[in-house]
């Protein structure tokens, strides 16, 4: 009963430090990175105990000082509250090693540093891609990486997926001058010409759009 009172009054005492979570971004966060991803083996101090992932996002336990993601941190906490309203519960850290229940804290900006230039292999890589970056640059590259899986543009016609390499472009120009130019990338010439029309006709030039919608009539004659 003792140790019991004690926890309810601990909990009280540090329920102004709990302010590292948020559940409104608990559903957007992720697990650490995969080991296999990165070039060199990564310091075990860096790897999550929960997810066993290199830490994303990481906390640090003020008491031992081991590293979890953000996610994992929550995974392993519980709410103080649980007969209110979730806009009322206090999250309540608890270290998987220590036990402690003080609130995790941020890692000082050299380790977050140190931890963002570790180098990794894009996530493209089993589809051709070798191009390796940091943590901190690899999601800029990704983005726009040419083995990155794309669905054709001419959606309403065509549902075919591939890498990014693998498809040509549909220049939909805006301007006479070209300088808003809006590339999408489509599987083949006949779905390139259905996206251009569809682009000009939502820009009025319908006579344009019938020359496209006959190029494309003429492929199909010479498919079939």
């Amino acid at each position: 009963m003792n140790q019991e009172i004690i926890e309810v009054i601990d909990s009280e005492q540090d329920e102004t430090s709990q302010n590292w979570c948020n559940l409104s971004e608990a559903g957007s966060l992720k697990e650490g990175y995969d080991l296999e991803r990165f070039v060199e083996p990564p310091r075990k101090d860096f790897i999550c105990l929960i997810c066993l992932g290199v830490v994303r996002n990481p906390l640090e336990c003020s008491q031992c000082g081991i590293l979890l993601c953000k996610k994992c941190a929550y995974g392993c906490s519980k709410p103080q509250n649980p007969f209110f309203s979730m806009s009322s519960i206090t999250i309540k850290f608890n270290c998987p090693i220590c036990r402690s229940r003080a609130a995790p804290r941020e890692p000082s900006m050299i380790l977050k540093k140190f931890i963002s230039n570790l180098i990794v292999y894009c996530k493209n890589k089993d589809r051709g891609c070798k191009v390796c970056r940091s943590i901190g640059e690899i999601k800029n590259h990704e983005k726009e990486c040419d083995f990155k899986v794309i669905r054709c543009a001419n959606h309403g016609l065509c549902s075919k997926e591939g890498s990014k390499i693998d498809f040509i472009t549909a220049k939909c120009i805006k301007s006479e001058k070209n300088a808003d130019r809006k590339l999408k990338f489509v599987c083949s010439e006949i779905c390139r010409k259905v996206v251009v029309m569809s682009y000009l006709l939502k820009a009025d030039k319908s006579e344009e759009a019938v020359d496209q919608y006959k190029l494309a009539l003429e492929q199909l004659s010479q498919i079939n």
